[in-house]
């Protein structure tokens, strides 16, 4: 299962990444060293995902297991998503990251697999990407 959504995901961004006005507009962000990028990312991603076969929410709030000790009883994922045709209860948690120091990056991708660690599983089906 982990294989096949981690495919499925990699095929999603493959589209995304193809697109020339994302090549475009990432290139302009480059060049002119803009920073705080990431909602212009998830909307332009969530209006991919429009155009496809996928149920998808954003910001989407999950009931943490209450065992984990979570900060706070509900968390929120940037992206959940369902391609039509799944198990009805099984989803895949989608975090975006963006930081020009590599090292911050990989610490907050870790927070965010930490934080994913503690949704309650009886909620739905997860894998975190």
């Amino acid at each position: 299962m982990l294989n096949r959504d981690f495919d499925h995901l990699s095929t999603l961004l493959h589209l995304f990444f193809e697109r020339e006005d994302i090549c475009q507009k990432l290139n302009i962000i480059d060049q002119n060293n803009i920073t705080g990028w990431e909602v212009w990312f998830q909307v332009e991603f969530a209006n991919m995902l429009c155009s496809t076969d996928h149920e998808w929410w954003r910001e989407q709030a999950l009931s943490c297991d209450m065992r984990k000790k979570p900060e706070r009883p509900t968390l929120r994922t940037d992206f959940l998503l369902r391609k039509k045709g799944w198990a009805q209860d099984s989803y895949i948690t989608l975090e975006i990251k963006q930081n020009r120091d590599a090292t911050s990056c990989v610490k907050n991708m870790i927070a965010d697999l930490e934080k994913s660690a503690k949704i309650k599983r009886s909620e739905l089906d997860l894998r975190s990407f």
